[in-house]
């Protein structure tokens, strides 16, 4: 499980995350406190998010057991969903607000529609969802024209899985329109022999 967490942590560094355990119709009442208390005494109990941040891991903030078939421990799990998220916060200039409160101008939601109507329209034509610096801010000009308020929305298109961006060096170039076709892609390149020999089948 810590590998999982270390990967989140590696790429969303201010995700905030709720262990799940799922089967716990499968499982004894004493069972189920034992691995409990485990998980809490590992991740949470006196561990607090400058701590969980040394060792690597995200923001753990509380562990929830579930039954899929049952439906045991869903309503508790939805209302922690539910608190969690009100309750997270995001730095607006010297302000911390809540995140569920912030306001989004009007052009990054216009924005966030040019950017899905030009990934349908590359999806639709067999074109690779990707464009170019130079091609997005042709693009998006006519939308947000200031540099740093398209950087802002483009940052703000990221954090919300509308489009991805990366400031890497070897990345920065490009704006992939859609992110679920980036996933696609990694997921091909991983899976072939031919590029991953560690593939079994």
């Amino acid at each position: 499980m810590e590998q999982w967490l270390m990967n989140i942590q590696a790429r969303a560094p201010e995700a905030v995350v709720i262990l799940i355990g799922t089967h716990i119709d499968q499982v004894t009442d004493a069972f189920l406190q034992q691995m409990d208390a485990y998980v809490k005494k590992r991740y949470l109990v006196g561990r607090d998010y400058m701590f969980q941040k040394d060792k690597g891991l995200p923001r753990i903030v509380d562990v929830q057991f579930v039954s899929c078939t049952g439906g045991r421990g869903i309503d508790s799990l939805r209302q922690l969903i539910y608190t969690t998220a009100s309750n997270l916060t995001v730095l607006i200039g010297p302000y911390r607000i809540k995140l569920m409160e912030q306001q989004v101008p009007h052009s990054y939601i216009k924005l966030e529609t040019e950017v899905y109507g030009l990934a349908t329209h590359a999806r639709n034509n067999g074109a690779t969802p990707v464009l170019s610096d130079t091609d997005f801010r042709d693009k998006a000009g006519d939308i947000i024209s200031d540099p740093d308020d398209l950087n802002q929305a483009v940052k703000f298109l990221h954090e919300n899985g509308s489009m991805l961006r990366y400031d890497d060096p070897q990345l920065r170039q490009f704006y992939f329109l859609d992110p679920q076709w980036l996933c696609d892609m990694l997921a091909h390149v991983v899976t072939v022999d031919q590029v991953n020999n560690y593939i079994k089948d």
